[in-house]
């Protein structure tokens, strides 16, 4: 057995009562950097280990020859090799009248183990992150806004104390500007309260990029500061915001598309591009949300522009983005430029007295006819996707709000499209990372429960319920 043990790669150790060291396995020079024999008839505290590693091991010893068990626990160790984590097991050693002579002690190195834990946990959290923010896609009556959601979660994932979350959009000059989405509450005394309501209250637009905060989106590449006040990149704080050492700016793109720009800070030990990277899958699903949104508020605001003037609602619908079709007795008597570039047409007129039903998909035809019949019962219809067909044969998924109106005096409905195929292409994606978290968490034999204390809401993953019989 002395062969075994002194060829293991743990480090096994004998102790008397008094903590005194009988034997030492060779092992040990490879964690300390000195030979077993220094060891021997000697304390920790008489070999100069720090006090209060001593005393977590005396502690453990002492409870050993009190209680007479096996005692399994885990600590780390600043040796010859850095940093190591070790599985501690400590074993009583019976002698003659049932008394304990010794106690053995046998260490074993887990740090890589343990860092792959740590590792997939690190994965895990991030997958169920971007879970959250498929989530939030749908989930309309959220109390907070989806962008704040998102901005804790990139808080929590890159282990930062505070941070922000803008959108990129363009002026009318094409120059970059940033629009505030989120910003955490960085309040901690009275100043700092006010200055966080200022500046949450207001729709801030930031117009200078020529700083820390605004260089991702003018570079549109990550930014990293460990030494923000010595940094010459670095602007000015406004007065009642906490101190920012260490801060990290990240892109958020669409398709190639800078959308967005977030930032964190004050993460113990600072920040590094590795980080960016990992946080980028997560990055792109916020940047689907927040181009999906951009979307959606563009064909609100081109409806809502619809609206307010009947005097201009030519010139508008001449030059409207959307699609917007007439329809009557079965047939368009009406389509707009938008509608010819849905429908793949040479002009406008090319869509006068063409069948409703011959430029739809043959799965929406039946739907639309039920559509078509109602619409002057119960009025404006609720939005619906379809696949509609373009001139070249070709699909394209489309969403429509009908109307109905009198058009040259007779029944007729008015119907407002808009190509919606990215914005499908995007939920699926969505919809996808959330299958690869449940597909990772099933291999890796985990799950994820969420609790919203606030709606008393307690919800588990797939993986979960399997893994608890259910």
């Amino acid at each position: 057995y002395r062969a075994l043990v002194e060829n293991s790669p743990d480090v096994v150790m004998r102790f008397d009562r008094r903590c005194r060291h009988l034997y030492v396995s060779p092992s040990v020079r490879e964690v300390v950097g000195f030979e077993a024999e220094t060891f021997i008839g000697k304390t920790h505290r008489e070999l100069g280990f720090p006090p209060e590693m001593c005393a977590f091991w005396e502690k453990s010893i002492r409870k050993v020859f009190r209680m007479g068990e096996v005692i399994n626990d885990r600590f780390s160790f600043e040796g010859a090799r850095g940093e190591v984590v070790f599985d501690w097991r400590l074993v009583p050693e019976w002698g003659p009248g049932e008394t304990i002579t010794s106690v053995l002690s046998i260490s074993r190195d887990i740090t890589e183990r343990k860092k792959s834990e740590e590792e997939v946990n690190r994965q895990n959290r991030l997958l169920s992150a971007i879970h959250r923010i498929e989530r939030l896609y749908f989930d309309k009556d959220a109390e907070k806004s989806p962008y704040e959601t998102m901005l804790d979660l990139l808080v929590e994932l890159s282990e930062s104390r505070y941070g922000f979350l803008d959108e990129v959009l363009v002026d009318g000059r094409g120059e970059k500007y940033k629009k505030s989405l989120a910003l955490s509450n960085i309040s901690w005394d009275t100043k700092s309260r006010k200055l966080y309501k200022r500046l949450s209250d207001r729709e801030l637009e930031f117009h200078d990029l020529n700083n820390l905060a605004g260089m991702p989106a003018l570079n549109g590449e990550p930014v990293v500061s460990n030494n923000r006040k010595k940094d010459p990149r670095a602007r000015g704080l406004p007065p009642g915001h906490p101190p920012v050492d260490t801060y990290l700016g990240m892109t958020l793109f669409y398709k190639g598309e800078l959308v967005g720009v977030a930032g964190v800070a004050e993460r113990p030990g600072g920040y590094d591009e590795s980080m960016a990277r990992y946080l980028e899958p997560f990055l792109s699903a916020c940047a689907a949300v927040i181009y999906t949104e951009r979307r959606e508020r563009e064909r609100e605001d081109s409806l809502a522009a619809l609206a307010e003037s009947e005097e201009r609602y030519r010139g508008l619908v001449e030059n409207a983005p959307l699609s917007i079709l007439v329809v009557q007795d079965g047939r368009y008597v009406y389509g707009n430029p938008g509608a010819k570039k849905l429908l793949g047409l040479k002009t406008e007129t090319d869509i006068v007295n063409v069948p409703v039903m011959d430029t739809l998909h043959p799965d929406y035809r039946e739907r639309i006819r039920e559509r078509i019949k109602s619409i002057h019962k119960n009025g404006i219809n609720s939005p619906m996707e379809m696949l509609v067909l373009r001139a070249d044969g070709s699909e394209v998924v489309t969403e429509t709000v009908s109307v109905p109106i009198s058009y040259h005096g007779k029944p007729a409905a008015l119907v407002i499209g808009q190509d919606v195929t990215e914005r499908v292409r995007s939920r699926r994606e969505l919809q996808k990372l959330a299958e690869d978290l449940t597909m990772a968490q099933r291999i890796a034999n985990v799950g994820n429960w969420e609790w919203d204390y606030l709606r008393g809401n307690r919800s588990w993953s797939p993986q979960t319920y399997r893994i608890f019989g259910m």
